[in-house]
């Protein structure tokens, strides 16, 4: 062994392609680049980025979607971005909590996730629908009405 020559051999490090910081993984971007891209992503086109995550969501959930982020996007757009139930504007940025965050609901819940059988709802309608069709809510709606004039 050479006595002049190190013993640790350093690994080259990556640097990130945005900023120029030195980069602890072999990722493209550093972490705090690779968060704002999605921030903007996110704020660029809202509807698109609920939707793919509608779409994964629902794939998780039951393990199939015949449904894409495209068609729920243009199906959310067909509503003027309302609730389907109450015309109300949805809240995009408000997370999950939020009683006015859309949501996929299935007209008939046996149906699965298929164009032809999905509205978007906000949270708070669709918590109250349930899974209940369409004929059973309005029942609900009229049980509700009656006994408010009782």
């Amino acid at each position: 062994m050479d006595p002049l020559k190190p013993s640790i051999v350093f690994k080259e490090q990556k640097k990130c392609s945005k900023c120029g910081r030195v980069n602890k993984t072999k990722a493209k971007w550093c972490k705090s680049c690779r968060s704002q891209h999605r921030k903007n992503k996110r704020q660029q086109d809202p509807v698109l980025h609920w939707a793919k995550a509608a779409v994964r969501g629902a794939k998780r959930r039951t393990g199939s979607c015949s449904v894409t982020a495209e068609q729920l996007k243009s199906q959310a757009e067909r509503q003027q971005l309302r609730c389907c139930y109450c015309s109300r504007a949805f809240q995009w940025f408000n997370r999950r909590s939020g009683r006015l965050s859309p949501t996929v609901d299935k007209v008939v819940p046996d149906d699965g996730y298929k164009i032809e059988n999905i509205l978007i709802a906000c949270r708070r309608c669709n918590r109250v629908k349930s899974d209940a069709s369409l004929q059973e809510l309005k029942g609900i709606v009229k049980g509700i009405e009656k006994w408010k004039q009782s």
